[in-house]
C-alpha cells in the first residue's frame, strides 16, 4: 500500500500516549529533573493558522506559524534556527527525521524565549493523503544553525551545541482542532493569581512586578483549568497534559493532567521550593516558571510567570 494513503486520522490520544508525545513531539528531554531549566531547553511548539491563531488544524497551502518555547537558566538570548517539514516516518512514535522529501525549510534568528517561524503550509499536491506532517527544528545560541533533516542532526556556526526539537503539524484532513490556552488568570502562586510577566531574567531587588519568596522557602504554583482547554475528540473529550518547569528551585513534579472525567473547573497544585541563598546574586534572582498545555492532537498553549527570590 502506498505510504501516504495508509495515513488515517487517529482517535483521541490516551494519557499514556500523551506522556509519550511529550517526549516524541513536545521537545522534552529525558532527565531526572525534567522540571528544571538547568541548560537551554526547547519546551514545546505551538502550531497555528496565521489568520486564526486559535486553530491548530492547518489547511494545506495556507499561511501558518510555528512558535517554539525555548528556555534558558539565565534567560533566552539570541538564537539561530533552522527548520524542515516533511511527511512523518511510519511506526508508533518513531525517531524524528525526514526520511523522504523535505517539503519546506528555512533558517533565521530571533531573540527571547518565543521563537516564531512564519511560513506557508505545503500545498495539497505535496501532502497528498497525509493527515499530519513533521516539523524538525534546530536552535543555536549566538550562531547560524544548519539542519540535516534526513539524519535529524545539526551544527552551529562557531561550534556551539545545537538543540534539536520535533513537533507535528495537524492538517484539516485529520479533523478540526483548537489550541488550548493558558488564561491570564489561570496560574496562581500561593493562592493568588499570578499575572503574565514581561520581566526578564536577572536580579530582581526592589522590583514590585513579581511576588517575592525567601531563599529555600516552600510555596505552591497552581494551574486552574476552566474547561475551555478541553474539546471533543473522536471518542469523547480530550486529555490535556500540563508541563510545568522552573529556572531555579525544586518542583515536586513536572506533569499534571486534565482528563475527560475531571469536572471543570479543576485546580492542580505543585509544590515549589525556592533556590537557596548561595544561588542568588546580590540583587536576588528572578525565577521564571513556564507552563505548557498539550492536547495530543497537535494543539498547544504556553504561559510564563516570574517570582523574585531574595532575602
Amino acid at each position: 500500500m502506498n505510504r501516504r494513503s495508509d495515513r488515517l486520522p487517529t482517535p483521541r490520544v490516551s494519557r499514556v500516549a500523551l506522556l509519550a508525545l511529550a517526549f516524541a513531539f513536545g521537545c522534552e528531554e529525558v532527565d531526572t529533573k525534567g522540571w528544571l531549566v538547568d541548560r537551554t531547553r526547547v519546551l514545546g511548539v505551538r502550531v497555528e493558522a496565521a489568520a486564526e491563531p486559535s486553530r491548530a488544524s492547518i489547511v494545506p497551502g495556507e499561511p501558518m506559524r510555528a512558535t517554539w518555547l525555548v528556555a534558558a537558566p539565565g534567560g533566552t538570548g539570541r538564537l539561530g534556527w533552522a527548520y524542515a517539514i516533511c511527511a512523518p516516518p511510519l511506526g508508533n512514535y518513531p525517531e524524528p527525521r525526514c526520511p523522504d522529501v523535505v517539503l519546506a525549510s528555512a533558517r533565521g534568528s530571533s531573540d527571547g524565549e518565543l521563537v516564531t517561524m512564519e511560513l506557508d503550509a505545503p500545498p495539497a499536491a505535496a501532502v497528498a493523503a497525509d493527515v499530519e506532517l513533521s516539523i524538525l527544528a534546530a536552535f543555536c545560541e549566538g550562531g547560524e544553525a544548519s539542519l540535516d533533516a534526513a539524519r535529524f542532526e545539526a551544527t552551529c556556526a562557531g561550534g556551539a551545541t545545537a538543540r534539536l526539537a520535533a513537533g507535528k503539524i495537524r492538517l484539516v484532513a485529520a479533523g478540526a482542532n483548537q489550541n488550548p490556552e493558558v488564561a491570564p488568570d489561570a496560574i496562581l502562586f500561593d493562592g493568588a493569581p499570578l499575572a503574565p510577566s514581561t520581566l526578564r531574567a536577572g536580579p530582581c531587588e526592589g522590583d514590585p512586578a513579581a511576588p517575592v519568596a525567601g531563599p529555600g522557602t516552600k510555596h505552591a504554583f497552581a494551574l486552574r483549568f476552566g474547561g475551555d482547554e478541553r474539546e471533543s475528540a473522536a471518542d469523547g473529550l480530550e486529555d490535556v497534559l500540563a508541563s510545568h518547569v522552573v529556572t531555579a528551585g525544586t518542583l515536586k513534579r513536572q506533569y499534571s493532567m486534565f482528563e475527560p472525567a475531571d469536572p471543570a473547573p479543576k485546580e492542580v497544585s505543585v509544590e515549589w521550593t525556592a533556590p537557596p541563598s548561595e544561588e542568588l546574586g546580590a540583587g536576588g534572582r528572578l525565577v521564571e516558571a513556564y507552563f505548557v498545555l498539550r492536547d495530543g492532537r497537535g494543539g498547544a498553549g504556553f504561559g510564563r510567570r516570574t517570582v523574585c527570590v531574595r532575602p
